[in-house]
């Protein structure tokens, strides 16, 4: 059998389709084997960042203008690679399809709406044609990023097409006794949190910013320095690994009796230092060109000239504060709970720094969601949908 799977949140059209058997039933008592017997037939995600680039920031409605754009055609392409894949005729791939997830809170409304009224429609339409009862479930956006980090099944891009799969079912196995409790660090654009999770269905949130997320805080920061949206993807892949505070930053919450984390400090901190910069020719929020871009990306620090040197010196030491402050209280809630397993996810999870961070803590298993899962992705809500109940954080 199999499933679609519906991700509209934020600025990501995302569908998949997923085979399901004996996974949904009771053939996997267990929350890993569960979720990596799910086999990504096939996934394809549209993004409407160049769309809200001009607006250095996703604008709600017209999001949810383009997803309603977006939606049918990308379910078709999808339809079409899956049968090609399974040598089925659509109307057979349809016919065997038992349930739809579907993204549900933590998002924009308007952009959720979409992605839930496409998946009550095409419930509808295979109800009538197949005359069976096809269950929709509606799954939490964040829910859907922690189970992401427990799928290990390696995913393959085709990059003509865009579409992820599934390529081998050989994964070490882990049983609920091994995981947890397990402690998680979710850091997304709009959510930061850090989650104790004592079995599969009890959660508690132990630790989450009292102000901006640390995704908002990285693409806040980027504009400032002239990055186009999003910001902080670039400002990660002009740091990459390199770990020094030059400008000294302030590291919030280090001496906190919680395990909070606060990022507003840092963004003003760095706001202040941008409007009067010691170097000539940089102006706050001003758009950097291409070209300068391109060398930022490309050019060790010693070969830039003092403008461009200037905002990689931001990008690192920006990057190092986010990232020691989420490793610092991180690593006082490991200390206080004691997990059995550690997890990460969320968009800024892609983070090459921040990863490495998480391994450095040595504690198996470790639990990382893959790249092509960290951003917002329809996988991630059909990972979350095989489990039996549909969670919602307290």
């Amino acid at each position: 059998m199999f499933s679609i799977c519906i991700e509209t949140s934020c600025d990501e059209t995302s569908i998949a389709i997923c085979r399901l058997e004996d996974v949904v039933g009771h053939a996997y008592q267990n929350l890993y084997g569960k979720i990596n017997s799910l086999e990504v037939v096939g996934a394809l995600t549209h993004s409407q960042i160049k769309n809200h680039q001009q607006f250095g920031g996703v604008v709600p409605e017209y999001g949810a203008r383009l997803h309603a754009e977006q939606i049918h055609s990308l379910f078709q392409i999808l339809l079409d690679f899956v049968s090609q894949k399974t040598s089925l005729q659509p109307r057979d791939v349809l016919s065997q399809v038992e349930y739809i997830f579907v993204a549900g809170e933590v998002g924009l409304v308007s952009a959720l709406r979409v992605g839930q009224e496409f998946a009550k429609s095409v419930r509808y339409f295979l109800q009538k044609q197949t005359q069976k009862q096809i269950e929709l479930k509606v799954i939490s956006h964040l829910i859907g990023h922690i189970f992401s980090c427990f799928y290990q099944i390696e995913l393959k891009k085709d990059w003509q097409t865009g579409i992820l799969e599934s390529t081998t079912n050989v994964v070490e196995q882990f049983q609920d006794e091994e995981i947890f409790p397990h402690l998680h660090l979710l850091v997304s654009g709009g959510n930061t949190q850090i989650i104790l999770l004592s079995s599969p269905t009890n959660w508690q949130i132990v630790g989450k910013t009292i102000d901006d997320a640390a995704g908002e805080c990285f693409d806040k920061i980027g504009r400032m320095l002239g990055l186009p949206y999003p910001g902080g993807v670039l400002i990660s892949q002009i740091a990459v690994l390199e770990e020094q505070n030059y400008f000294d930053f302030p590291v919030s919450m280090k001496h906190a009796d919680s395990f909070n984390l606060s990022y507003s400090g840092l963004k003003t901190a760095v706001r202040y230092f941008l409007q009067k910069p010691p170097i000539k020719g940089f102006v706050i929020e001003k758009p950097l060109k291409k070209a300068e871009i391109l060398e930022l990306l490309e050019s060790p620090l010693e070969n830039l000239n003092f403008k461009l040197k200037f905002i990689k010196q931001t990008c690192i030491s920006a990057q190092t504060v986010i990232i020691k402050q989420l490793i610092n209280q991180f690593g006082k809630a490991i200390k206080q709970f004691n997990p059995k397993s550690i997890g990460l996810s969320g968009g800024v999870s892609a983070n090459l720094l921040l990863r490495n961070k998480i391994l450095e803590f040595g504690i198996s298993p470790t639990f990382i969601t893959q790249l092509p899962l960290t951003g917002d992705n329809a996988v991630m809500i059909g990972l979350a949908g095989v489990v039996d109940k549909s969670f919602r954080l307290p």
